[in-house]
C-alpha cells in the first residue's frame, strides 16, 4: 500500500510539472492574441489588411497552442516523431510566432539564417527552446529597463556539429546563480516557475546535444 501511495505521489507530481510546463508555454502565445486583439480594439492602424494580419497572427498562435497539447499528448503516449528538417525553419517559425511580442517591446531579433543546416528533431518541441530563450531575455530587458534591446541568434557547423549561439545584451547572470540557472524550480523572479530553462536543458539533451551557458562582456 505504502509503495502504491509513493506511485500515486509521483504521478501527481509529474502531471502537475507537466501542466506547470503547459500553462508557461501557453503564456507567450496568449499574450500575443491579446496584443492582436487589442489593436483591433482600439483600431490602431484600422485597414483591412492590417485586420487580416492580425488575424493571420491570432490564427498562428492558436495553432501553436494547439500544437504544444499535442505534444504532452504523445509524452504520455511516449511517442518520438524525429524528423529532419531545415534550422532555418524553425527559427523562422519562432520569429513570426513571437513578431508582436518582440515589436510591443522593442526587441530587435538578428538571425543569421543558414539554409544548409539540417538538424533531427521533433521540431514544435525544439522550437520551444528558442521561445523560452527570448520570453527570459525579454523579462531581462524590462525588468533591467535596457533600452537597445537586441537578441542575436548565429548557428554553424563545427567538426560535423551543429553549434547555435544565442546571445543578448540584457546585462549577463549574476555569477552566484549561473551554475543553477537550468535547475528545476529555481527562479529568480518572484512569479517565476523555474520550469522553462529546465525544459529547455531536457529537450536539448533528450536530442542528444548540450547546453552550456556565460557571460560576455558587453553582451551582444
Amino acid at each position: 500500500m505504502i509503495k502504491n501511495q509513493h506511485n500515486i505521489i509521483k504521478v501527481n507530481l509529474l502531471f502537475l510539472n507537466l501542466l506547470t510546463i503547459v500553462a508557461h508555454q501557453w503564456k507567450q502565445p496568449l499574450n500575443s492574441i491579446s496584443l492582436n486583439i487589442l489593436k483591433i480594439e482600439i483600431k490602431e492602424d484600422y485597414t483591412e489588411e492590417s485586420i487580416k494580419q492580425c488575424s493571420k497572427n491570432i490564427n498562428n498562435q492558436l495553432n501553436h497552442l494547439s500544437e504544444t497539447l499535442d505534444e504532452f499528448r504523445k509524452f504520455f503516449r511516449n511517442v518520438n516523431e524525429l524528423k529532419d528538417i531545415k534550422l532555418d525553419m524553425i527559427l523562422k517559425s519562432t520569429e513570426m510566432l513571437l513578431e508582436d511580442d518582440l515589436t510591443h517591446n522593442n526587441i530587435t531579433l538578428k538571425i543569421n539564417y543558414n539554409d544548409n543546416i539540417v538538424i533531427n528533431v521533433i521540431p514544435n518541441e525544439f522550437k520551444h527552446i528558442f521561445i523560452n530563450l527570448i520570453s527570459n531575455s525579454k523579462e531581462a530587458f524590462i525588468e533591467k529597463d535596457i533600452q537597445n534591446r537586441t537578441i542575436e541568434i548565429n548557428s554553424f557547423i563545427e567538426n560535423d556539429k551543429t553549434i547555435i549561439i544565442y546571445r543578448d545584451n540584457a546585462g549577463g547572470i549574476p555569477k552566484n546563480i549561473i551554475d543553477r540557472i537550468f535547475n528545476l524550480n529555481y527562479s529568480t523572479k518572484e512569479t517565476g516557475t523555474g520550469i522553462g530553462l529546465y525544459m529547455c536543458k531536457n529537450i536539448i539533451e533528450k536530442h542528444g546535444a548540450i547546453i552550456e551557458v556565460e557571460n560576455i562582456e558587453y553582451g551582444i
